[in-house]
């Protein structure tokens, strides 16, 4: 992350403000509040939160140049070392960094006036950077999960034959499901589309929801019936909470309770628990060796919730795996030395590969490691997939390329998604892409979505009112060719028709 050096002494040492105290994590409209008053007051503002002194967060801006140096720190004493120090004007990316660091039960709240903002005006306290730019205003019913069960709100909907958009927000996540005379017609998640991102949703029991009345779509994914989805998705909840309950987190190894164990005798013991399909199964528990967490598996293994959930229930209550915290390999290697690594002769290899205004990898670059990542996936076998975008913003001379300080943000909200042996590129000229290794198209779409939402719903720069129209190709290997050149004009071509559906995302496989 980057930290910028601390400001160098003045003769006089601005002044530091302190605003009332919130209950819980300030919202933007909080942020951006508190960034102006130091603008405008020349002063350090500190803006803590917290429901007492031992359970607090203070976040501090001070004015640096023409920008902004954010500070958050543990307790309210500002003297000590700070978790980060960010450099930014982005209030949308401070508050998405805040988000990170905070315990769940101090992110919301009921809607209520904000402490911080002196006239009183309403703020939806803990409501993510995304959830903040929706119109509220706009939205014919609005609350928490917490007040009003989702299954009864999307029950409510259809039985009142309502049209418009239920958009959902939690934990810096949105979902959406589109209504026709009160049906499901269409729905996303960050990780599904369609009756998963339905199933998926009636899972959720905490966040912020509104329905924005007589807002349409031409997508047509959702297929079930209604009634059929809240069913799955309230199984999908149950397990859930027996997971959570056994203590299942994402840095959880899991460990596999017999070595040799019987194609016959597996199937005998899943089909104890819920009816699903063997083989994924099967995977799943090969993979669980005690060396990965639960975050490396589905890495490797990219699923949805609504599909590992099910099955590492079954494999846990089934009597199948165990749930550890530290991997019983992790002191393995603990007599040897570590070897020093030289991370400057790294970042001198990637400062002669990466354009030093955008900080992404040039377009040579991107061939250089497309070339070898095919290498490796024809070796071994493993998925490929590129995908091309083209960002353009709506001017009123018409489509115009976007800005250098737009594409240094596409690639610090790129860095914050990826996984590290992702790559984002310059494509061509004025284009980006990204590599995916490993990664079929199904895991692929679910990454593109969520980074696509965080590109369309949030501004690339801090105050922009042009609208950003996104378009992206996806194409694998080996689904969609098995040749690299191939694989390169499959992914411009899905990227050619998702511009002429006026669609963020189109799959080779789709056409």
């Amino acid at each position: 992350m980057y930290r910028p050096q601390r400001p160098a002494q003045q003769h006089q040492q601005p002044q530091i403000q302190r605003l009332p105290k919130l209950l819980v994590m300030p919202a933007l409209t909080d942020l951006q509040f508190a960034a102006d008053e130091a603008r405008k007051r020349k002063v350090i503002i500190e803006l803590p939160w917290g429901p007492d002194a031992r359970s607090a967060f203070v976040i501090v801006v001070a004015t640096s140049g023409e920008g902004y140096v954010w500070s958050l720190f543990e307790g309210e004493d500002t003297q000590a070392e700070p978790l980060w120090r960010h450099g930014s004007n982005d209030t949308a990316l401070i508050h998405s960094l805040i988000y990170q660091m905070v315990p769940d039960e101090m992110l919301a709240a009921p809607t209520q006036a904000s402490a911080a903002v002196p006239d009183g005006r309403a703020t939806l306290t803990g409501m993510s950077a995304v959830s903040v730019l929706a119109d509220a205003s706009k939205a014919s019913l609005q609350g928490r999960l917490e007040n009003m069960q989702i299954a009864t709100l999307v029950q409510s909907i259809q039985m009142s034959k309502m049209n418009g958009r239920l958009q959902l927000h939690d934990k810096g996540e949105i979902a959406q499901i589109f209504f026709t005379e009160g049906n499901p017609v269409h729905a996303t998640t960050p990780e599904a589309s369609g009756d998963s991102a339905v199933v998926e949703v009636m899972a959720w029991e905490v966040g912020d929801f509104l329905f924005f009345p007589d807002e349409t779509t031409a997508e047509k994914s959702v297929k079930r019936r209604l009634d059929g989805m809240i069913m799955e998705g309230i199984t999908l909840l149950d397990q859930q909470k027996f997971l959570s309950k056994q203590g299942l987190k994402p840095d959880s190894f899991l460990l596999r309770k017999e070595v040799k164990i019987t194609p016959d005798e597996f199937k005998a013991r899943v089909t104890r628990g819920a009816p699903l399909d063997l083989q994924p199964q099967m995977q799943m528990y090969e993979m669980c060796d005690g060396r990965m967490r639960l975050q490396d598996i589905l890495q490797r293994r990219p699923m949805s919730k609504i599909e590992w959930v099910p099955i590492v229930f079954n494999l846990l209550s089934c009597g199948l795996i165990t749930i550890a915290d530290v991997s019983p390999y992790a002191s393995k290697a603990q007599g040897l030395a570590a070897t020093e690594f030289d991370r400057g002769m790294i970042a001198g290899v990637l400062k002669s590969l990466t354009r030093g205004d955008t900080g992404m990898f040039t377009y040579p670059a991107l061939l250089y490691f497309l070339e070898r990542e095919f290498a490796k996936s024809s070796t071994f076998g493993m998925p490929l997939t590129l995908i091309v975008f083209e960002a353009r913003i709506v001017m009123a001379e018409g489509p115009q390329t976007l800005p250098i300080q737009a594409m240094k943000e596409i690639a610090s909200r790129a860095e914050t998604m990826k996984r590290p042996f992702d790559i984002l590129a310059h494509y061509e000229t004025f284009d980006f892409a990204v590599v995916l290794p490993g990664a079929n198209t199904k895991s692929a779409r679910i990454f593109a979505q969520r980074f696509a939402d965080s590109l369309i719903n949030v501004p690339l720069i801090p105050g922009q009112t042009q609208r950003l129209l996104l378009a992206g190709g996806i194409a694998s290997i080996p689904e969609d060719t098995q040749e690299l050149g191939r694989l390169m004009s499959a992914a411009r071509e899905a990227k050619s028709k998702a511009k002429e559906s006026r669609v963020p995302l189109k799959a080779f496989s789709e056409l």
